[in-house]
């Protein structure tokens, strides 16, 4: 009865005909309609598996029922090809009787009145429900279990079988850390008899460094990280590491969620000494930095988006919809928006001095100064002799007058293109004027570096670049705030210079009920303090009914694939319901319970029998009766996210770098990418070492100009915003990348040589540590013999060629 459950928890309540739409017609909607017409997909804005997302129809053609008229209900018309195109798409038309039933029961239903107007169910405070009373007893392991297959059963369905033991460790090894076991931890696991091993397992890898490497990268996502400020400039914040490596050490010492909601939100001002606290407060400056000639407008444009973002990611809403307006789905009015706002109209970005506690990653970054020190002398010396030759030719080629005048890089123009393939020289033409002259220069220098030379502009973007590295510890930008505080209006339509009603800080009115100012700190003379210290305790605090249900719905969407709300950063009305609203208030209210530590959440979800189920083993009834797998009645298949394949090609080839922490790293970009580098005149993208460039790909340089291309092809974000869900395509490039791309091609050499050192004299022995390695499990009889069978086809080759083809099978790529 789960759809009947929601509308109820809704306070949406339907006549007696709720259990004829249950019994049957949702499950005729949910075997046709799906996918394109679920809680997730929305096509045309029309959710067809629930009564209220009927009611509301879609885009085009508006409400897809019309109670008591069947003959003028859209679903009705689509069903039977009266309305172009006929529905369902792609598959067989609905029977006659089918169609009937439906329209049978649109023909008895009405939709009763609220008997009382309810809150939206997410700014109502969560509920404590008891777990269920299920059948199957004997699969519940933790309350969690109780409350999914109470929802099975219902339905008449029962959970998948369990995973094997080899199954479920390299899906906690990935779900937990983010890479595959090692044939040696495997090996521990599946000898490990204890009926607590798999628990044991799970508290090994939550205690494992590598466990924030794996979850800090789920945060970065939300917190739009990036080591430039976007757009055209793109420049370069050097500094920004230090915020990626405070989220990383916060979750691996599972600081408590509600203080590392504060220190994000307000650290410098809880405590301005604490460098831990002022680096964390880089979250505010994470958004790409919008340039415009009106400083005023660059500056709302900033709050605003640092407005959107906090209550995207920490309150799951689309505030910044009432940015212009009041929102028109959700009761928060334009007025709540600038209210919000206000709690950062204080802030400015200054620079700041913060010291790096960490005695070895200070000694490294030093060691790593002086090397840059050295090489920026040495650079220097070189530009100096390089525009030493540059102005001698700039003399030979100039007329008279033009002795001193300095050389600058001034860009090209199709003129001087023309001038050079029509094998013209500046002074043979008299339209061009000295300005032009030493760009066509400049273009003489470029065309050199097809012949080896060296491209000025990229050079001193080199000298550059070795500058900041010789001054990565010192400062990073983080928020102060101003000593006269502003005042803050509502923007009329937006816009940064039409002022309306002046507004003070305060929380949002569908939350708190009412228009309540803040209470801000002041000191002896009555004077604020802080702002934003109120807005992270409003935040973080326990009666918050939005933060710890958007915060648990995340940890569930990484554990099982999708949330319990299926979109996790909007809980408002164009949002999904949730599939077990029972169990996210219980999870929500359990988060605060257990001190709100992420790590008891994460072990409460990964050791539920939820979470152990084979995801090969699928029931029929289950295809049929919830083809979306809402209910949970086996494990979803997930792809490795891109970062992670990179990282599992390292860790099996034998080559990834463990090192932690740090300034980002450059993995070689294709030469093609690094010519268009050049070209668009970005700062240059010089490679690291290469033991420095394979470490895990959460360190790798984020620039939003120029995407690293393999995590691109394998559709990690460029983060201009929060991005809460990944996309995930399918597509030929995927392919040749894994097949043909410079990493796959490198470590499946590097691959191979680690066979012949660790597998042994026998090809049988290579191909099982092969297997072990990069799969988690040794070849069945039929595998190893076409191994190989391969491998001697090959000859030199023919532990490369198993390498790249294990690279590129679904079961490295993908975790059942």
């Amino acid at each position: 009865m789960r759809s009947i459950a929601i509308l109820l928890w809704c306070g949406v309540a339907f006549s007696q005909t709720e259990g004829t739409f249950t019994g049957e017609v949702l499950p005729l909607l949910e075997r046709n309609c799906l996918p394109c017409h679920g809680a997730e997909s929305r096509t045309s804005g029309l959710v067809a598996t629930t009564v209220e997302g009927l009611m509301a129809g879609g885009a085009r053609h508006g409400a897809a029922i019309s109670p008591g008229h069947p003959e003028q209900s859209v679903l009705i018309r689509a069903l039977r090809g009266e309305l172009a195109p006929r529905m369902p798409i792609g598959k067989a038309p609905l029977s006659n009787g089918d169609i009937e039933k439906i329209a049978t029961w649109i023909r008895h239903f009405q939709p009763a009145k609220p008997q009382t107007k309810q809150r939206w169910w997410a700014f109502a405070p969560p509920k404590r429900t008891e777990p269920p009373p299920v059948k199957a007893t004997a699969w519940v392991r933790n309350p969690i279990d109780r409350f999914v297959l109470a929802a099975l059963e219902a339905k008449g369905l029962a959970p998948a079988a369990e995973a094997d033991k080899r199954t479920l460790a390299r899906r906690l090894y990935f779900d937990l850390t983010g890479l595959p076991p090692a044939p040696e931890e495997m090996d521990r696991f599946l000898a490990d008899e204890s009926p607590k091993a798999y628990e044991d397992l799970a508290d090994r890898l939550l205690a494992d460094s590598r466990y924030g490497e794996r979850w800090g990268r789920h945060w970065l996502d939300l917190a739009r990280y990036a080591d430039t400020m976007g757009f055209e400039a793109d420049r370069e914040q050097y500094h920004m590491w230090r915020y990626r490596d405070y989220v990383i050490r916060s979750l691996n010492n599972d600081k408590p969620y509600d203080q590392f909601i504060r220190e994000q939100l307000a650290g410098d001002e809880i405590t301005p000494s604490d460098p831990d606290r002022l680096v964390a407060t880089g979250f505010l400056r994470l958004g790409p930095v919008f340039q415009t000639t009106i400083a005023a407008q660059s500056r709302q444009m900033i709050l605003s988006e640092i407005t959107n973002t906090v209550s995207s990611v920490f309150l799951g809403l689309t505030v910044g919809c009432a940015q212009c307006h009041d929102h028109k789905y959700d009761p928060i009015p334009q007025r709540d928006y600038y209210r919000l706002q206000a709690f950062f109209a204080p802030m400015e970005l200054i620079q700041a001095d913060v010291p790096i506690r960490d005695a070895a990653l200070k000694a490294r970054l030093d060691t790593a100064r002086k090397a840059a020190e050295a090489k920026l002398s040495e650079r220097q010396g070189q530009l100096q002799a390089y525009e030493n030759t540059l102005v001698a030719k700039w003399r030979n080629a100039c007329a008279n007058g033009c002795d001193g005048q300095k050389i600058e890089p001034k860009g090209l123009k199709t003129k001087l293109l023309t001038a050079i393939a029509n094998g013209l020289v500046p002074n043979d033409d008299s339209t061009f004027t000295l300005d032009e002259k030493l760009r066509y220069l400049e273009l003489l220098d470029y065309v050199d570096t097809t012949m080896g030379g060296r491209d000025l502009g990229v050079f001193r973007r080199e000298v550059e670049r070795h500058k900041a590295r010789a001054h990565v510890v010192r400062n990073i930008t983080v928020s102060g705030n101003n000593a006269e505080p502003p005042v803050s209006f509502v923007r009329l339509r937006g816009e940064y210079d039409q002022l309306g009603d002046r507004v003070e800080p305060g929380f949002l009115t569908a939350i708190t009920g009412k228009e309540v100012p803040a209470e801000l700190p002041t000191d002896t003379f009555g004077n604020v303090r802080t702002w934003r210290i109120g807005l992270a305790k409003w935040i973080a605090s326990a009666d918050n009914p939005l933060t710890s249900r958007v915060m648990v719905n995340r940890l569930w969407q990484k554990h099982f694939g999708a949330g319990l709300v299926a979109t996790p950063s909007d809980f408002g009305r164009n949002g999904g319901f949730p599939s077990h609203p029972e169990l996210l208030d219980w999870l929500a209210l359990e988060l605060p319970a257990r001190g709100w530590s992420l790590k008891a959440m994460h072990r409460l979800m990964v050791t539920s029998s939820a979470y152990r189920q084979s995801s090969n083993t699928i029931a029929e009834p289950a295809r049929k009766a919830d083809p979306a797998n809402r209910l949970l009645s086996h494990m979803n298949r997930r792809r490795l996210e891109g970062e992670l394949m990179r990282d599992a090609i390292l860790a099996v080839s034998g080559r990834l770098n463990p090192e932690a922490g740090g300034p980002g790293v450059f993995p070689r970009l294709p030469a093609a990418i690094e010519g268009t580098a050049k070209i668009k005149n970005f700062t240059a993208w010089e490679p690291s070492a290469d033991d420095e460039a394979r470490r895990r790909s959460i360190y790798v340089f984020q620039r939003r100009q120029i995407e690293f291309p393999f995590l691109s092809v394998m559709d990690a974000p460029v983060l201009q915003a929060p991005r809460e869900v990944r996309p995930e395509s399918t597509t030929a490039l995927q392919a040749l990348t894994l097949l043909n791309g410079r990493l796959v091609t490198e470590e499946a050499r590097a691959f191979a040589d680690r066979l012949r050192r660790e597998g042994g004299a026998s090809v049988a022995e290579q191909v099982r540590r092969a297997y072990l390695l990069a799969l988690g499990r040794p070849p069945s009889a039929e595998e190893e013999a076409r191994a190989r069978d391969f491998v001697a086809t090959l000859g030199a080759d023919g532990l490369l060629g198993l390498a790249r083809v294990l690279y590129n099978t679904n079961e490295f790529i993908y975790v059942d």
